[in-house]
Order: C-alpha cells, then structure tokens, then sequence
C-alpha cells in the first residue's frame, strides 16, 4: 500500500469514527452525550479489566486530535516537498534526502 493510499485510510476512518471531542473519565471514553467506549465493564464471566486502563482511556480519547495533527504535519511537509522538487528538480531532492539519511 503507498504511502497516500495509507493516509487516505487513516482520513476516512478518522471521519467515520464519533465525532469528537472525545473525552475520558476513568476507564470511559466519552463525548457530550455519552460514553463510546469502556475499558472496564461486565465480562461474560464477571468483570474484567485492560492492563493499563488508567492510561489507555486518556490516549483513546485523545487519539483522533493526535492522527489529525499527524496527518496535517504529513501534508505539509509533502506540500513542501512539492514545492522543493519543482524549484530544484526529482534529482537534486533525491540527492539531498539520500544526504540526510
């Protein structure tokens, strides 16, 4: 999969996704109207808990403000790029990313 087709996947399962702002209490999950997601709950055998659910909660709800800052940075930098390549031309940028490796 290329790298665009990757980020257009990542797009449109962010815009499928609740939409935000997602928050968390605890172990919930939750928007205005109500909770989306449990890390804590009733089990078919009782209850159980996710290892680390303390610290999972927080980063779920704050995930898709983290992917779409991500995803801004990644077309920004490929604008850049874009505009590089243009004014310099494909070889010079291929010989300035080999240099930077």
């Amino acid at each position: 999969m290329s790298e665009q087709n990757k980020i257009d996947e990542i797009k449109e399962a962010l815009a499928a996704a609740t939409p935000g702002p997602w928050h968390s209490y605890a172990t919930e999950v939750f928007i205005e109207t109500g909770p989306i997601a449990k890390l804590w709950g009733d089990g078919m055998r009782g209850e159980f808990k996710f290892d680390n659910h303390g610290n999972n909660a927080p980063f779920i709800a704050k995930s898709p403000e983290y992917i779409t800052y991500l995803l801004q940075e990644i077309e920004r930098k490929n604008r850049y790029l874009e505009r590089i390549s243009v004014t310099f031309g494909e070889f010079e940028c291929q010989r300035l990313a080999r240099e930077a490796l």
